[in-house]
């Protein structure tokens, strides 16, 4: 008999990722697969050109260490790079330098991520270097503890 032909429907997920659960279908929404490629080089040069404090918190966020799953340099909605995401918690963590002091455009940002509905903490540089254990008791209990029980927005 002749080749059979194989039919996909536009309901059809076009990644095996895409719409498997309400929780990954929602997170879809941010992922890195929605990047321009001009997103995606910046990620990844910000990935490879990681601050010793970014490469100290990743440290202890990567591989669920915290109980789940944080990624780092994701670009939201191909408008902003976060320092670090938990897609699941809807939870951005940023470590910034003094080049944030009064940063008009920061305001900017958290207003437009919070919107997107995703809780901003923002660690100075710092923090890290001199109280990480603090800073990590803060982001166990931003995942584990979430305000009213689920996840809104909030701003530290």
């Amino acid at each position: 008999m002749g080749k059979s032909k194989r039919f996909i429907s536009k309901n059809t997920p076009s990644s095996p990722l895409q719409g498997t659960s309400p929780a990954r279908g929602e997170a879809n929404n941010h992922t890195r697969r929605n990047y321009t490629p001009c997103a995606k080089q910046l990620a990844i040069n910000l990935r490879k050109n990681a601050t010793p404090q970014e490469r100290l918190l990743w440290h202890h966020l990567r591989n669920q260490q915290m109980g789940v799953k944080f990624r780092r340099q994701v670009s939201i909605d191909n408008k902003y790079i976060a320092d670090f995401v938990c897609l699941e918690r809807k939870l951005i963590i940023e470590i910034d330098g003094s080049q944030h002091a009064e940063n008009p455009q920061d305001i900017i940002r958290t207003r437009y991520l919070t919107h997107q509905n995703f809780r901003v903490i923002r660690f100075w540089n710092i923090e890290i270097t001199k109280n990480l254990k603090t800073c990590l008791e803060i982001i166990y209990h931003a995942v584990h503890f979430p305000p009213g029980g689920g996840s809104g927005p909030q701003d530290r």
